[in-house]
């Protein structure tokens, strides 16, 4: 299952090199230690201790023993373990400082010359966004929005209205309404009645014709959440000018990187 750690644990791996070079750094004997502070900026907890261990198949032994924005390591490390091989990842306090360490399980003594602290590379996690990036940030959930409903319509089929009048009539209702009250105000209605869709009548069309838009309940889980990550995140704190900041940038792009795979494999 996605975690909202995984966009900062990508941005932190990017930052020393990316994780191909930290994992070849480990089969050659080191320990790597990488410096996450800024993991801090995704989330409260009341500690960020915690270690896992991991292979190809994921986490080794019970994945709800383990801490969650630990635990969130399995949506990276296992595609590019090698076969056989077992990586354990472990969180401290080295100076005050959040320090992630990996080794290989098979190193049980490591001289202290084979301990690797690396530098992080480029900007932190930022707090705020700037000018450009709010401008990004509308273009990156108004041009999916777009995008989605097109996907939704073309996948429901010729008489799509019809068709969601007669298996979902309330979310049918609520846009015929959006669509009067613009009238009642002078504003030219639009066109589409879909354009007056929220995300929570998306995830409604997607559940109602799941064998049309999902593999699995699996899969139909995955895109329920990262649709609300869009909503929660992206979407309304957009529209309704509540406080931008990075974590919502990146969580936003997230949700929306795996929303756009999901449309190219079921288109």
């Amino acid at each position: 299952m996605p975690s909202k750690y995984d966009v900062c644990w990508k941005r932190i791996f990017a930052r020393v090199g990316g994780l191909e070079s930290v994992l070849d750094r480990v089969r050659a004997g080191e320990v790597v230690l990488v410096p996450v502070e800024e993991l801090k900026k995704c989330g409260k907890r009341e500690s960020w201790l915690g270690n896992v261990a991991l292979s190809r198949e994921g986490v080794l032994g019970d994945p709800k023993r383990v801490a969650a924005h630990v635990r969130a390591l399995k949506n990276l490390l296992p595609e590019q373990i090698l076969p056989g091989e077992q990586i354990k990842c472990a969180m401290s306090s080295r100076g005050g400082q959040l320090t992630l360490s990996l080794r290989l399980s098979s190193a049980e003594i490591v001289p202290v010359e084979k301990v690797t602290l690396l530098e992080l590379e480029g900007p932190p996690l930022e707090p705020s966004l700037s000018p450009e990036e709010l401008g990004n940030f509308y273009v990156l959930i108004s041009s999916f929005e777009r995008e989605l409903r097109n996907f939704l319509k073309e996948k429901i089929g010729k008489g799509w209205v019809k068709r969601l009048r007669n298996d979902l009539r309330p979310v049918v209702e609520r846009w015929e309404e959006r669509k009067n009250n613009d009238a009642k105000w002078g504003i030219e209605p639009e066109r589409e009645l879909i354009n007056y869709a929220d995300l929570t009548d998306y995830i409604q069309i997607v559940k109602r014709y799941r064998r049309i838009f999902t593999e699995s309940d699996e899969e139909l889980s995955r895109v329920r959440h990262f649709l609300e990550q869009l909503a929660n995140y992206g979407r309304n704190p957009l529209m309704h000018c509540r406080t931008l900041d990075q974590k919502k940038y990146w969580t936003t792009q997230a949700a929306v990187d795996y929303l756009r795979e999901w449309i190219k494999r079921r288109a």
